[in-house]
Formats: structure tokens, sequence, C-alpha cells
């Protein structure tokens, strides 16, 4: 006698939501997605798409806060961090945690985290191809680029300790890249333990695979509520008036997570940074890889007729906004290491909310 399967809704059809359903439903559960949009609309189809688990580390450290603090104060529009005052009291809460969040020892901690987490992504994704889900994906390696000699001469010697590292002068990384600019005083390449991906691509693979071995994916539907019983959720409340019972729920709403957790009686620290990004279609001109922009910490990103610029962490609370300056200076970055601006038929301006936690 078969056992009945254990039911589970997913709350949030981004790359984290799809994935946790695709590994449920290889489990023998029966999975349902929820989500208000489509899936992989939000911070899971404007990303740089980069699978590079050595890189992982803790957002919340002290080098990187004094970094950030130092950029917002004398860079401008320009900064790859930004805070807006006015969302200060929406932001109060989740600061005063990341404050006391950031020391030298949980850093070492939540690096050794993002390592082990991180650890088997690339054979993750071989397994995907492997059973069916079809993404695109540009393997090889990718180029760090910098334009300030000091920045290069600081971090060349940290990539030196990589044997994958190989490190070049700005003529050598030209010669490897015609797309950077002569600003560019050097680079290092990175040829080893990272992939690039297009993120839409990957999310519309996993929501095709899913419906195929028998999840099912229910758009245009809003948490509105939830009924508990016995200190646990039987059932959601939606939008359309139906509830959604099921024997397990998981939250994976990004960025919106900390607001949907409170909806649902709970509390989940995690507020929405905001990274903006412009792809422009069948462009003029394109890199051969996927490049990072040190000195900013922006990447441009090549697929198949297209190319992306993407950067900047915004802290301004769960917003959508489109803000124009931010785009401008985006392009301005990226006019810096490109020998020219890409020009296309069409350029999609996009923004989207990362999860992040105060730790």
């Amino acid at each position: 006698m078969s056992s009945k399967k254990q039911s589970v809704i997913v709350i949030g059809a981004g790359i984290i939501g799809l994935a946790t359903a695709y590994e449920l439903i290889k489990r023998n559960m029966q999975v349902t997605v929820i989500e208000e949009n489509e899936p992989g609309w939000a911070a899971s189809h404007g990303n740089a798409g980069m699978i590079y688990p050595a890189a992982g580390e803790p957002m919340i450290n002290p080098r990187h806060v004094m970094a950030g603090i130092g950029w917002w104060l004398t860079r401008g529009s320009e900064s790859p961090f930004q805070f807006s005052a006015l969302k200060l009291p929406e932001l109060a809460g989740w600061g005063l945690r990341a404050m006391g969040a950031c020391n030298n020892r949980n850093y070492e901690r939540g690096k050794k985290a993002f390592q082990e987490l991180g650890a088997d992504n690339l054979k993750f994704y071989d397994d995907y191809k492997k059973d069916g889900v079809e993404y695109e994906e540009h393997p090889g390696g990718f180029l760090t680029a910098f334009t300030s000699k000091k920045a290069f001469a600081n971090l060349s010697g940290a990539f030196g300790q990589d044997p994958s590292a190989e490190i070049l002068s700005g003529d050598e990384a030209r010669q490897r890249e015609p797309f950077l600019s002569e600003r560019v005083v050097g680079a290092v390449q990175m040829s080893e333990g990272f992939t690039s991906v297009h993120p839409r691509t990957v999310c519309s693979g996993l929501a095709r695979r899913i419906k195929e071995l028998g999840g099912e994916i229910k758009t245009g539907i809003r948490v509105t509520g939830a009924t508990h019983e016995h200190n646990k959720i039987s059932a959601l409340q939606t939008n359309d008036g139906v509830d959604l019972e099921a024997d397990h729920f998981v939250l994976a709403a990004g960025g919106w997570s900390g607001k949907l957790a409170k909806i649902l009686g709970s509390s989940v620290p995690i507020t929405g940074g905001k990274g903006y990004a412009i792809t422009i279609k069948e462009p003029s001109v394109s890199p051969k890889q996927t490049i990072f922009l040190s000195e900013y910490e922006a990447v441009v990103i090549p697929f198949e007729r297209a190319v992306r610029f993407t950067g900047f962490l915004e802290m301004s609370g769960v917003n959508m906004e489109l803000r124009d300056r931010r785009f401008k200076a985006l392009e301005q970055i990226v006019g810096r290491y490109a020998k020219q601006l890409p020009e296309g038929k069409e350029q999609e301006r996009w923004t989207g909310m990362r999860a992040c936690s105060p730790d």
C-alpha cells in the first residue's frame, strides 16, 4: 500500500523557489508553486548569471561596509552602494541587526557557509542539463578589469594565489578582450571554476521541467493571509478568495520575503537590495566573455544576441522604482572600461530586489 504524497506549496517562482520545487518533486512530493507575476520576473530576470562558487561571501562585513560608506560619500550616483535616507525608518530594524553582525568573526563563519553551500553548484547545473532542463550557458571564464593602478596592485596579488588566475597587463587584457578601452591598466583572467548562464532561461527551463514532472505553477496568485492550526500554517489565503491547503509551505519570495512573513504571522529579517540592469538586444559590439568591472563592482555579460550591464546595491526599501540617474551612471561606468558602448535595436531597463539578510 503506497502512502499519500506529502503536499508542498512554494511561494515564489524565482530561481530559489523553482529550484526548491524541482528538488522536492524529485523527492516524490506533490508540489505547487504560486507566483503573483510570471516565473523568474524579479531578481531572477536581470541579474548577472555568474556561477562562481569561490566568490561567495557575506555582504555584511567590515571591509565592505567601510568601502560602501566611502563610495556613497565620494562617488555620488556612480557609487556601487546606495542608501536612501528617506527609508531610514523602514530599514532601521534591519540596519541595527546588520551593525550587530558586522564583525570579522561572523564574516569568516559566513564565508565558510557560502563556500560549503556553493561547492556543488557547477555540478548541479550539469545535472540540470542531464535531466532535460534547458537553458543558455556560456562556459569558459571571466575577466576582472581594472582602471586604477592602485586597485590592480592591491587585488591582483590576492588573485595571484589562485593557480587558475592569469595576471594580465593592460595591453595583454586588450589582446585577450578587444572590448576593453585604453583606460584598463590590467586584468585578471579566470578560466576555471566558473560558468555564466542567462538567468531568465534557467527559470523558464526549470518551470518547464517542473510541469513535465507533474508539478503545478500558478501565476497571478497573491498571498493575503494564512490559517493556523496547532501553531502551524494549514492554508494560505489568496487574492482570488481561494484557500490553498498543503502539508508544508516554503517561503521563497526573495526581497519580499520579510513582508510576506509578517502576513503569514512570522518574522524573517530580510529586505530588498535593489540592483539595476541594461540589456541591449542585437548589440553593435559585445565582449567575448563576462567582464567584472572591479572598481565599481559592475558586470558586463554577453548573451546570445544580447549584452547586459548590471550593478549597484541600493538600500531603499522594497520598491520597483526605475531611477534614470542609476541607468545613466551604469552606462558611464561601462563607458570607462569599454572601447565603445554597445548600441542595439532594443534596450531593456530593469530593476530587481535581491534578498538581503542582515548577517
